[in-house]
């Protein structure tokens, strides 16, 4: 009975220490406000779409967040309701990084790029 109890109490504390590490591998952006976001996207972003690299500027994270409320999607660029795991799609378990929300969606939109309207 106390060895089941130990076992018990390894694999909690075990799975305690698995989520500790991955909250870290968020660094500062976990604890990161709406407004910290809003301050990190008013800067600009080189972002690799797989095929080339830019920088997104001021006018075009405007017309990002235009179509999106255009289109009545989520700020991801996604229909609303959309689910992701650990709850948004920026961030990769597999390499520990978050990605921006520009980059994201114009990896998903690479027509975004362009000054026509969508």
């Amino acid at each position: 009975m106390r060895l089941a109890r130990f076992l018990i109490v390894m694999i909690i504390l075990f799975s305690l220490s698995c989520v500790a590490l991955l909250c870290n591998c968020h660094g500062s952006k976990a604890n990161a406000t709406p407004e910290d976001e809003t301050d990190a996207a008013m800067q600009k972003e080189v972002v690799d779409t797989g095929q080339e690299r830019f920088v997104v500027d001021e006018a075009t994270k405007e017309r990002i967040d235009s179509w999106i409320k255009r289109n009545n999607l989520n700020r991801y660029g996604d229909p609303k309701g959309t689910a992701y795991v650990g709850g948004t799609p920026l961030f990769n378990m597999k390499t520990g990084k978050t990605m921006d929300r520009y980059q994201y969606i114009l990896k998903k939109h690479p027509e975004l790029l362009t000054s026509q309207e969508h």
